[in-house]
């Protein structure tokens, strides 16, 4: 029951105080069909009921009209209405949308969903990046599932469901940042783990065929040749089930020539697997693994030898910095790992570790023949 009203002029609103001591904030929308329609929001105390008074009329006064609109909702409607309709049969635009919907299937909706679009705001975005983080994932996924988010607000924006984007001063984590990766002690402790042969053929997979998970879990028996990895087609999430898809971008058709370790350690458990349906299948070899158990196989194998946690993308990382200190070409690198860019490659995935490091800092003595002393003698 309400003890007092703080009343303002025609149009801005007013606020309430309840018989329990709460505050209730009160805005006219003005007739709808015929039907006065009001929104309230309910605070705490009375600073908090005129703050959301004051939000109330910077919505109404943008042109937006608050409702009940869940983000599950409108991500829902974005993905059906504006994402779909732009896609075209066989289009490279198919993988995109699915990557979206899976983003939102697996992140958004889960961590988000049940939140009133109008309300949303910094502090369940931080929450959402923590879960992610929580799961063990890069910081490219946290980046990924933020942009896409960003991308869905931006057109509830330009319909005016909300006045202003939600995130504050939270930011995505920078395009600079680089995947985590192994160094070279540690490959050769998780590539000679005493471990099953499934565990010992996925983990060689990764390290030394830098392929995507979604790539090495859509890997089929025929695709496995005597001398190389035939990359055809990626797994994912859509709808919460576990699909095939065309691979990520056209650069990630290849065909990855197979390491003396990798060979054996796939022969070894097409032996003992049967070798068909699914080179790592899920429960059953015609049923797709699930990423989050696959994910967990790494982790339980990286924990085994005491190895610090890295993610399972930092393989892909792992692959090309092995390769690139063998001398291998940036070109030949990306082209590995089925990149279109080499300067993403570069970026992202080459790191140098102290050895290397120290080697260029002896070489760059010796052109400069700065390791050598007025005399002419070696120091």
């Amino acid at each position: 029951m309400r003890l007092m009203a703080v009343r303002r002029g025609q149009g801005e609103g007013s606020i309430c105080q309840l018989e329990d001591g709460s505050w209730v904030a009160v805005l006219s929308l003005g007739y709808v069909a015929g039907k006065r329609k009001r929104i309230k929001r309910r605070a705490k105390t009375k600073r908090e009921a005129v703050k959301l008074l004051d939000e109330m009329k910077s919505v109404r006064d943008a042109g937006s009209t608050p409702d009940a609109t869940t983000v599950k909702q409108w991500l829902t409607t974005w993905l059906d209405d504006v994402i779909e309709p732009s896609v075209k049969a066989g289009d490279l635009k198919r993988v995109t949308a699915d990557g979206y919907r899976s983003k939102v299937d697996t992140w958004l909706i889960p961590q988000l969903g049940k939140v009133r679009i109008d309300r949303l705001g910094p502090t369940h975005i931080r929450a959402l990046h923590a879960a992610i983080r929580e799961a063990g994932l890069s910081e490219a996924t946290v980046r990924n599932v933020h942009a896409v988010l960003r991308r869905a607000l931006i057109v509830a924006q330009a319909d005016r469901k909300i006045p202003r984007l939600p995130f504050g001063s939270v930011a995505a984590p920078s395009v600079k940042d680089r995947y985590s990766i192994l160094t070279e002690a540690d490959t050769g402790k998780v590539l000679h783990a005493p471990v099953n042969a499934r565990t010992r053929a996925r983990v060689a997979v990764a390290i030394l065929g830098g392929l995507r998970q979604g790539e090495a879990l859509a890997l089929r028996w025929e695709h496995v040749t005597a001398t190389h990895l035939l990359i055809r087609q990626s797994a994912a999430t859509i709808g919460g089930k576990r699909v095939l898809q065309p691979p990520k971008t056209k650069a990630s058709v290849r065909d990855v020539p197979l390491s003396p370790h990798l060979r054996d350690a796939l022969e070894s458990w097409r032996e003992e697997s049967g070798g068909v349906g699914y080179v790592f299948p899920g429960r059953g070899p015609e049923a797709i693994e699930g990423s989050e158990r696959d994910w967990k196989g790494w982790k339980a194998t990286l924990e085994l030898v005491d190895v610090p946690h890295k993610p399972l993308h930092g393989a892909r990382g792992t692959c090309a910095t092995l390769l690139d200190k063998a001398g291998v070409p940036p070109r030949v690198i990306a082209d590995y790992l089925g990149q279109s860019q080499v300067t993403v490659t570069m970026e992202h995935y080459l790191h140098s570790d102290d050895a290397q490091r120290r080697d260029a800092a002896q070489k760059l003595g010796g052109m400069l023949a700065l390791d050598v002393s007025p005399d002419g003698q070696g120091r």
